[in-house]
């Protein structure tokens, strides 16, 4: 995104209500991006980045009036969440069909193409995630009858379905007002739109699809809630203030919720953990040796130094009452370098110790015997 092309249009697409990035549509990531990269190739982006073709995993439903920067935010929190992966392959129709429409060598036209009915035949592969349907604030996705013709495929093939966005553009009260759902207004060409209304109706018609629509809608609306819900407990830490923009959201999707109650331990001494706590409510005493150091409580955050540094942790950290905490696991921290959006310390060089003499020596040891905390550090 970040290219001349791609902040002329943000430029240009800018309005009082919404920056202009995020109202670059599918239309013009076609028109400004894939069909200049394809044109006379004869091959889709798909096939540029795979010459040997892979079996789809994932179908995404889309309307071309989409929002590219709301698309994206809505994949990478699903890969963050763990929901599938980076390399899951996926059928997008904007990067997997030749859009040119020219005279390349061996290419076909967009109607050829869609005589061969893709959409249909890879539903009915049933794909191993299914299908997600991409709804982005700037239109609505079932506004397009081919992507009503896909639920309804994907309701004859039996397949999973569910609802996909930016959480961090839509409201609750957007997601609830997408239930009032009429797919029987979609639009499309009319050459497409007889055989399009003939197959949904002959296999139960529009009101059993809006019932559809709103079954996932609703799912979606619920991941919304309890999404909303991390993100408001996040944005209470002071450490996440340090973040910005859609770095809460990303953040918010890798947080698992973890409750501790009181005696639980929450990290071992000498252990090389691989989670980082934040801590929402409750107390937790920092030990060694079972020895009592100092106690932590709601805002403070453990386990990055084993993140960053790969060090045994030097405490024992256990609950002393139940406590509530957003858990980050050691992949999606390091995957995600958290550590610098958060200005966490980078490790220090260490440097030779130099040499000490019997005097020195005695000094410190002294000192440190004598002092009641570093005392307790001592075996």
């Amino acid at each position: 995104m970040n290219t001349p092309t791609w902040e002329a249009l943000s430029a240009q697409k800018t309005s009082p209500v919404m920056d202009g990035s995020s109202l670059i549509s599918m239309y013009d990531m076609n028109t400004f991006f894939v069909r200049p990269w394809t044109e006379g190739c004869g091959s889709s982006i798909a096939l540029l980045m795979n010459p040997e073709p892979r079996q789809v995993e994932m179908m995404v439903s889309h309307a071309w009036g989409g929002s590219v920067v709301q698309s994206y935010n809505a994949f990478k929190c699903s890969v963050l969440n763990h929901e599938f992966t980076m390399d899951t392959s996926i059928f997008f129709c904007t990067f997997c069909m030749y859009q040119p429409g020219d005279k390349a060598v061996g290419a076909l036209s967009i109607r050829e193409q869609i005589d061969k009915q893709p959409f249909a035949r890879i539903i009915e592969s049933k794909p191993q995630y299914g299908m997600v349907v991409l709804h982005t604030t700037t239109c609505e996705v079932y506004s397009r009858l081919w992507t009503v013709h896909e639920v309804d495929e994907g309701v004859f093939r039996g397949i999973c379905m569910r609802g996909l966005c930016d959480f961090g553009k839509f409201t609750a009260e957007e997601i609830s007002s997408s239930m009032m759902i009429n797919t029987r207004e979609a639009h499309c060409r009319e050459e497409d739109r007889p055989m399009l209304v003939a197959k949904i109706n002959d296999r139960g018609g529009f009101d059993h699809l809006d019932s559809v629509v709103r079954g996932f809608r609703a799912k979606m609306k619920q991941e919304f809630q309890q999404g909303c819900e991390v993100f408001q407990k996040l944005s209470s830490v002071p450490l996440m203030k340090r973040l910005h923009g859609s770095q809460h959201v990303y953040v918010s999707a890798m947080c698992k919720e973890r409750d501790f109650m009181a005696g639980d331990v929450l990290i071992e001494q000498g252990d090389c953990h691989d989670a980082f706590y934040i801590i929402l409510d409750g107390e937790a005493n920092c030990m060694t040796c079972d020895k009592f150091l100092f106690k932590i409580s709601s805002g403070h955050w453990i386990g990055e130094l084993n993140i960053l540094y790969g060090e045994p942790s030097t405490v024992k950290i256990q609950a002393c009452r139940p406590m509530s905490t957003l858990m980050i696991s050691k992949n999606d921290f390091q995957g995600m370098q958290l550590h610098k959006k958060l200005h966490l310390p980078e490790a220090p060089v260490p440097k030779p110790p130099s040499p000490k003499s019997a005097s020195e020596r005695a000094f410190f040891i002294k000192a440190v015997t004598q002092n009641e905390v570093l005392k307790n550090l001592l075996i």
